[in-house]
Parts: C-alpha cells; sequence; structure tokens
C-alpha cells in the first residue's frame, strides 16, 4: 500500500517537531523561504531567542554553501531528483540541518580538504583563520574561501559531519551535517547517526517520487512558507501555475482536516504534510493521529464521498455550499473533505494504523 510511506516518515519523525525535507534543484530565491520557515517554527528551548538567532544564521548559510558548491543547473545532466536535498529537524536537545548536493569528481577533494581543516582547529583557531581568510583571500567562483564552513563551525560549537557517495558521469552526492546543542556538549551517536539516516531518507523519497516533507504545526500560518516555495517552483508556466493552484487548494483543506479532527491539534496542530508525484501525477498526503470518534466520522464522510459520481460529487458540493453560505449546519458539513474530493483526479485513499487502543495514525493521499 502507498500509504505505507505516510506511516514509515510519521514513525521517523516522531521526535522531530518541526522538521522540513525538500528534494530536488536548488535556486538562490528558496533562501528566503527556508528563512521563513525557521522564523515560524516553536520551540521550548531555554535561552530561546539567542538559540533561535543561531538556528536561523545557520540555515541560511548552510543553504547558501549548498548553492555555492553545487553544480548549476545549466551543467548538470542529471535527472532533477538528483540535485540533492536540503532539510532541517529540530530535536529536544539539539537542531540539526543536513544537506546532500551535486559536485563534480575534481572539486571533491577541494571541499573535504576545507571540512577536514575546519574541523581540526579550536575555537581560537577558528577565528584567527576566519579573520585571515576575510582579509586576505578574494572571492572565487564557488563564493567566499570557505568562510561559510568556519562560520558554520563557530557558531554551532561542533564539528562539521560529512560524507561522500559516487553518483554517475564522474558526479558526487556530498552529504553535510550541521549540529547545534542546546547544551553546547559534544555531538552525540545519536546526532551522529543522522548523518546516515539522512542519506537513507533520500534514497526512499526518490523511490517513492517525494518531493516535500513537513513535520509539524500545520496551520495556515506554518503552511505559506510551503506555498511560497511550490510558487516559485513552478515559475510563470499557466499549465503548472493552474495545477499549482488545486495542489494549494488541498493543502490548505488538508491541514484544516488535521486541525479539525486531530489529537495533535492540543499540542499545537501537529500533522505530517507531504508532496510529490506518482504515476505522472502531483500526490499531496497527510497524516495525523485521531481519536476513534474522529476515526468513526472520517470513514463515514469519505467512503460516501468516494462512492460518488462525479456529478453526483459536484451537486453534493453546490448545496452544502448553499447550506454554509446561510449558516446551516456550518461546523459538521463536511465542506473541506467535499473541497478535496472534488479537486481529486480520481477517489481519495485513506487508511486508519491502529496505534494503541484508543488512538489511530490516519494517514491520507490526494491524486490531482
Amino acid at each position: 500500500m502507498h500509504l505505507d510511506i505516510v506511516k514509515y516518515f510519521y514513525e521517523l519523525m516522531l521526535s522531530q517537531n518541526p522538521a522540513f525535507v525538500y528534494r530536488g534543484v536548488f535556486e538562490d530565491y528558496f533562501t528566503s523561504i527556508i528563512l521563513e520557515m525557521a522564523e515560524t517554527r516553536a520551540t521550548n528551548h531555554p535561552q530561546e531567542s539567542t538559540f533561535n538567532r543561531k538556528v536561523s544564521y545557520m540555515l541560511v548559510e548552510c543553504f547558501q554553501n549548498l548553492i555555492k558548491h553545487a553544480e548549476s543547473t545549466d551543467t548538470l545532466k542529471l535527472a532533477e531528483g538528483d540535485g540533492g536535498m536540503f532539510c532541517f529537524k529540530n530535536f529536544a536537545n539539539g537542531f540539526v540541518i543536513n544537506s546532500i548536493n551535486v559536485i563534480k569528481a575534481e572539486q571533491l577533494e577541494r571541499l573535504e580538504q576545507m571540512v577536514q581543516q575546519v574541523n581540526s582547529m579550536s575555537e581560537d583557531d577558528l577565528k584567527s583563520y576566519y579573520l585571515d581568510k576575510l582579509e586576505n583571500n578574494k572571492l572565487s567562483n564557488k563564493g567566499g574561501a570557505g568562510l561559510g564552513l568556519i562560520e558554520l563551525a563557530r557558531k554551532s560549537g561542533q564539528k562539521i559531519l560529512y560524507k561522500t557517495n559516487p553518483i554517475e558521469n564522474g558526479y558526487y552526492h556530498f552529504h553535510q551535517q550541521v549540529t547545534l546543542l542546546v547544551d553546547n556538549k559534544t555531538v552525540s551517536a545519536s546526532f551522529e547517526q543522522e548523518l546516515e539516516a539522512n542519506h537513507a531518507v533520500y534514497s526512499d523519497m526518490e523511490k517513492s517520487g517525494l518531493r516535500l516533507i513537513f513535520k509539524g504545526d500545520v496551520s495556515n500560518k506554518s503552511l505559506l512558507p510551503i506555498l511560497d516555495f511550490m510558487k516559485m517552483r513552478v515559475g510563470k508556466s499557466a499549465r503548472l501555475t493552474k495545477h499549482l493552484t488545486r495542489a494549494a487548494h488541498v493543502l490548505i483543506e488538508l491541514s484544516q482536516n488535521i486541525t479539525k479532527h486531530g489529537i495533535g491539534r492540543e499540542y499545537g496542530n501537529t500533522g505530517l504534510i507531504m508532496m510529490g508525484e506518482r504515476d505522472r501525477r502531483t500526490v499531496v498526503y497527510a497524516g495525523n493521529v485521531v481519536g476513534l470518534s474522529d476515526k468513526i466520522i472520517l470513514e463515514q464522510k469519505l467512503g460516501y464521498l468516494c462512492a460518488l459520481e462525479p456529478q453526483e460529487l459536484s451537486e453534493l458540493h453546490r448545496r452544502t455550499m448553499m447550506a454554509s453560505l446561510l449558516f446551516e449546519n456550518k461546523h459538521k458539513s463536511g465542506l473541506g473533505l467535499i473541497e478535496i474530493a472534488k479537486a481529486a483526479s480520481e477517489p481519495i485513499d485513506f487508511f486508519f494504523y491502529p496505534l494503541d487502543s484508543e488512538r489511530y495514525l490516519f494517514a491520507l493521499s490526494v491524486s490531482i
């Protein structure tokens, strides 16, 4: 069942809130959206403002670093999915930023040497090295003489973790991880394992056609950066813009459904939203935890909607919309689910995975 991918990532990201993953080709204009995502995240960390400023800085620096060292989209002759990955994960005791970008074999050794040199330095050495580089080195076509890497090491107080994987035609995937800990202690083995885990996530997303994953507060405010991200990805194509409008509408309706039915509404409307392609269609996935009463309601409503013919669904939508405008049965109309069913190109697929005797993971996918 393809909905198992929702369960897989729900379990994988159980201790991460929020978490964001993007797989594809990167452009410089994504930077502002990455920063917007960082600013909408909520944490309970002590000294929150200082920690959040560091997180925001490192997110932007990591993303800019990724762009500086990656091959341009003009020269990259690989499939779009091989462009790489950017993700951040918030844990109770730290924040992890992972990236994967494509580089040529001849650039690999230089980049590895830069990271190894930075990792070998003390805090004082890094400061001196940074000032020296800033004063005496010119900018190269791949950015400023490793200044970004130096600053990441200084701000995080941790070594920059990395690994490489050959792909094809003389290209490599360069995996990088920057970790910021709440207590400023040495990175534990659990955080080191995130580097390997990120490679597995990339492979799983590639196999399942996923482009984007967001786990966290799915309120409208939190979704705005994702909607901006989607808008920039399609550019000025009229066909893709129309397609995006439907996908964005489904995304918003799904977030409201999570807010309305999920147990997570007691803890900040926490849910899982994913987007990708399957069978040449855009697919939006959603997952959230519901109780037994909500499970029964959702099963009845979705079962009914999935059995309707297109013209029957259109007529139900018209009647429900009129009743909503007249404030008849406003809170139990099911208009959001009807809107989702109407926007879908095929019947909604859904499933309830038992978590315990009272809770279920409600997984849903909509093809557009």
